[in-house]
């Protein structure tokens, strides 16, 4: 699903996950379609600040917005969720080493256009 449908369901800067997908995306289109393991962990670090910035976003959506103002300072379970799982799947993608090893021959870059259209 490309993030525009996402985000019509929940938008960035409303505290969802969408704050944490959003920079990640904008961060891989500045990087091209050709994504190495540096431009992923760097969209990667983009969607933690992403989640991160939702601990200071009242909630308008979501279970979060039954408790209003209490959640101010937590990041939003959503928006931390998918940082951790974009970092998790960016590091397995690339385990074995850096970009020169042996051990990611073959998957030094990645086609990620669908991800990002």
């Amino acid at each position: 699903m490309p993030l525009a449908e996402v985000a019509a369901i929940g938008r960035a800067a409303i505290r969802t996950m969408v704050d944490a997908l959003d920079p990640f995306v904008k961060a891989l289109r500045r990087a091209s379609a050709k994504a190495s393991r540096e431009a992923l962990l760097t969209a990667v670090d983009e969607a933690q600040k992403g989640a991160d910035a939702t601990a200071q976003i009242k909630p308008r959506l979501g279970r979060s917005s039954y408790l209003g103002s209490r959640v101010l300072g937590h990041p939003d379970p959503g928006a931390a969720a998918v940082a951790i799982w974009l970092r998790a799947v960016c590091e397995a993608l690339f385990a074995g080493g850096s970009d020169d090893s042996a051990g990611t021959a073959g998957r030094e870059s990645l086609t990620l256009t669908r991800l990002i259209e």
